[in-house]
């Protein structure tokens, strides 16, 4: 019979949360300590990142030494290219999570995956339900489409930056992929990104092929792609549709930099899919720029302000704005004060959030030119 932990095992857990989920936490952990190494070990291997080909076999003999682990594992992050799927999803019962991305040295390497890697993927990988892809370039449209296909459980998909290096040759071969996707493609959740390293085609056939099953939409809108994809958006019937989030771009020149607020009025204005619920709109940091450009460019504050009227139509819509750094109080409150005049509607809706972390240091921003002392504080 083992010997009882010294350290009770909820002081373990708590240790182990403490850690953030960190890996070189999480290795620390492991080496330093015998009674927390178990714990930490099941939460590394829970998102495993793979760039290499040697890692892929390193991976594999990890886990045939270590074999309860295999059900720790949730998320794979991993280049297409160097990725073996067998055994590995053979041996994977929890892994529900793909991510693809391309290495940086070779983004411009098309992909074309074998069908015997397909097939591994559609015969072993019936339990991932979740697809990350970044950074891909397909050869053909078709390409792109047997991968999704090799995915049939998918629930969630998260698109950005794909392209296809040759067009569809015709509108007849366009319809046959439309057809296969839409009878056996399913998600859920769509989140995907359109810019100009987005091909065109990649997003109306996606969003036009999963109109029906989609529940949770979210879209990162940006001027050079913003008007091409709203008409596409607006004829699609999205019968499951119960949340949408705008993501939007913004740039100091004009009318460039407003194109894609100018998009989301287009999106939202007479949309009105069955099942809609929440509609949120979200600006990027930083928002002290943002207040400088509505402040100076007249075309913007004209757009706010019908973007303050266009999301009353919804009782659960809300406008969300981003600081990446951490934030006092007292300037989330002077943000929110500014943010309120520019829109109105939604600030008496309480629907206008700030979403930072919050600084308690006293401190400042930016560099002191002054500093002035009164003895009496007057």
């Amino acid at each position: 019979m083992s010997a009882s932990p010294r350290l009770a095992w909820e002081l373990i857990e708590r240790i182990i949360c403490h850690s953030g989920d960190d890996p070189d936490i999480l290795c620390s952990f492991s080496l330093t300590c015998s009674q927390l190494r178990p714990r930490s070990l099941c939460l590394m291997v829970a998102d495993v990142e793979i760039r290499k080909r040697e890692q892929v076999a390193a991976f594999r003999d990890f886990l045939e030494s270590f074999p309860h682990l295999c059900p720790f594992v949730r998320s794979v992050t991993t280049d297409p290219a160097v990725f073996t799927p067998f055994p590995l999803l053979y041996i994977l019962p929890s892994l529900s999570k793909f991510t693809w991305i391309t290495n940086q040295l070779e983004r411009h390497d098309v992909l074309s995956l074998p069908l015997s890697v397909l097939t591994c993927f559609r015969r072993f990988g019936t339990n991932i339900t979740a697809l990350y892809i970044s950074d891909l370039h397909f050869k053909t449209l078709q390409d792109f489409c047997r991968v999704l296909l090799a995915f049939p459980r998918l629930q969630e998909l998260n698109c950005k930056s794909l392209s296809i290096r040759e067009p569809v040759s015709n509108s007849v071969s366009l319809e046959l992929i439309k057809r296969r996707l839409s009878q056996q493609l399913n998600p859920r959740t769509v989140t995907m990104e359109l810019s100009s390293k987005t091909d065109e085609t990649i997003a109306g056939l996606l969003l036009e092929s999963a109109q029906s099953t989609i529940q949770i939409l979210s879209l990162s809108l940006q001027y050079d792609r913003s008007s091409s994809i709203s008409a596409c958006i607006r004829e699609q019937s999205w019968t499951m549709l119960r949340d949408i989030t705008l993501r939007l771009r913004y740039s100091f020149e004009m009318p460039r930099g407003a194109t894609s607020i100018k998009t989301s009025i287009e999106i939202l204005k007479d949309f009105r899919p069955p099942s809609l619920i929440n509609v949120t709109v979200v600006f990027p940091s930083p928002i002290g720029e943002l207040l400088l450009r509505i402040a100076s460019l007249r075309g913007y504050r004209r757009l706010c302000s019908e973007l303050d009227l266009t999301l009353l139509s919804w009782p659960h819509s809300k406008l969300t704005f981003f600081s990446d750094r951490p934030t006092h109080s007292r300037r989330q409150h002077l943000w929110t004060q500014e943010l309120s005049k520019h829109f109105p509607k939604m600030a008496e809706r309480g629907s206008l959030i700030i979403f930072s972390r919050l600084e308690t240091a006293v401190g400042h921003d930016q560099r002191i030119d002054f500093l002035v002392h009164s003895s009496d504080s007057q």
